[in-house]
């Protein structure tokens, strides 16, 4: 009786389905896959951040399947060896780059092959750039995964004032902070205050206020067009103050000398009348050859 009761002889247990994380052999889970997704990544920051060894680009090109293919962002494919190659020439040209991996989960899973979708995002300090969401394909043999492929598809920015405000005191802060516009109280204060409708502080200086309307923002423009004609005017009239000024004083004008007498008395213009009635010249040397007539009429004239 006690062989009919023997527990080594009772029917076997029905098998239980298999989850969809255990098919192939694999006997992985969710956080497997995540760690899978998060070392390759870890190697690529670790190659494109920093002077890395050779075995980080070994374990790189190690991961990716014989058929491996890759779309970029911008839409490129490219198959293995363009990828390895670019990736060679990229070393350390993104120093201190951090690749994070979020938001990981399994698609789907047909034999050895797992889809797999997740959100990656390069960090440099505390800029975020290259938000993206990819799609893979990865082939396992129950021991050991490789990307067959990698589909990557760009997506919006986050506003880094939405994720790390910026510290007050700091340039960028400056930079947001409105602006405010402050003059002392001088008449020229008093000017612009009552061009640009500014406030009273009570600290004896004005702060300019931005007009809340698009009405007020019109009568200011206008004000401020009056008040530069009203500038531009008080110039024109200081520099008609001033030709008037040189209107009314007397023009200094050198005194023209009285003509100086020449030999016999006559004018320094009669010169060469007076040479020829000194002999000096004869008249047709002066006058030309225009006979006794004209050296008389020279000369006559020259008397």
């Amino acid at each position: 009786m006690r062989g009919r009761f023997d527990p080594r002889r009772r029917r076997a247990e029905e098998p239980v389905a298999k989850k969809a994380d255990d098919v192939a052999g694999l006997g992985s889970d969710a956080a497997e896959l995540t760690a899978i997704v998060a070392a390759l990544h870890f190697d690529l920051a670790e190659w494109l951040g920093s002077d890395a060894p050779l075995k980080v680009f070994d374990r790189i090109s190690g991961a990716l399947d014989e058929q491996f293919t890759s779309v970029v962002t911008t839409g490129q494919a490219v198959d293995r060896e363009t990828f390895l190659a670019s990736l060679w020439s990229a070393r350390n040209v993104l120093a201190g780059v951090r690749i994070e991996v979020s938001e990981g989960s399994e698609v789907a899973r047909s034999g050895q092959l797992i889809v797999v979708r997740f959100i990656a995002e390069n960090r440099v300090g505390d800029a975020r750039t290259g938000r993206r969401t990819v799609t893979a394909a990865l082939v396992t043999d129950g021991r050991t995964h490789l990307w067959r492929t990698v589909h990557e598809t760009p997506l919006p920015e986050v506003p880094q004032s939405a994720t790390s405000p910026e510290p007050v005191g700091s340039p960028a802060a400056e930079i947001d902070a409105p602006q405010e516009a402050v003059v002392s109280g001088s008449a020229s204060a008093e000017a612009t205050d009552a061009a640009t409708g500014a406030g009273e502080n009570g600290d004896g200086s004005e702060t300019a206020a931005a007009p809340e309307s698009p009405e007020e923002l019109r009568s200011t423009d206008e004000d401020v067009a009056g008040a530069e004609a009203d500038v531009a005017g008080a110039e024109e009239d200081a520099a008609g103050g001033e030709e008037d000024v040189a209107a009314t004083e007397p023009e200094v004008v050198d005194a023209v000398p009285e003509p100086a007498a020449g030999v016999r008395g006559g004018d320094l213009d009669d010169l060469a009348g007076e040479l020829v009635a000194l002999g000096f010249v004869s008249a047709e040397q002066v006058f030309g050859a225009g006979g006794e007539d004209g050296g008389r009429a020279g000369a006559d004239a020259a008397e």
